[in-house]
């Protein structure tokens, strides 16, 4: 209780850093209060509104159901890394599978792609993003994004990533001329 009190007057007025939301928010989380579950998620959110957010404090909240919420705070958030950006996007990706919104993964995932852009991040999303349309029975979508993906990392370790991809695809599609 004592630390909650000394840490809520610290970070009055805005915290110098995002590792003390995170604390803060993992105090509230074992107090467990009747409003505790909604100030650690403000916590949360303060830490990841900073550009050095540390990538627990994305999954927390991705863990909490704050899908919506997180989708729109990483569009805003250009300082994470772009494998910690890429890690996010699949998280949320994932969370949206269990929650059977298969369609709002694949859309998390092209968000991703997107904000990737040309890192090599992209290609490890790409990967994932074209394994949930293949599930869903969207193979020649997946196909196209690893082409896409294939265009842009040509001959580097994630271009060929992706063309192992569509080989596979292609090979358990039970097209072998093609995957060749």
């Amino acid at each position: 209780e004592e630390q909650i009190l000394l840490l809520e007057r610290a970070l009055t007025g805005g915290s110098p850093a995002p590792d003390l939301n995170y604390y803060l928010a993992q105090l509230y989380e074992r107090r467990g209060g009747d409003l505790d579950d909604e100030k650690m998620i403000d916590q949360l959110f303060e830490s990841v509104r900073m550009s050095n957010a540390p990538l627990q404090c994305w999954l927390r909240l991705i863990n909490h159901g704050q899908l919506s919420r997180v989708r729109e705070s990483i569009q805003q958030n250009p300082g994470s890394s772009p494998a910690e950006v890429a890690k996010i996007y699949m998280a949320l990706a994932g969370r949206f599978r269990m929650l059977s919104r298969h369609d709002d993964a694949v859309a998390a995932l092209i968000e991703g792609i997107e904000r990737l852009g040309t890192d090599p991040a992209a290609a490890i999303v790409m990967r994932c993003c074209s394994r949930a349309l293949d599930s869903l029975g969207r193979l020649e979508q997946a196909l196209e994004l690893l082409r896409g993906g294939i265009d842009r990392f040509r001959a580097d370790a994630a271009g060929i990533a992706l063309y192992e991809e569509s080989a596979r695809l292609l090979s358990e599609a039970g097209r072998h001329k093609d995957a060749l």
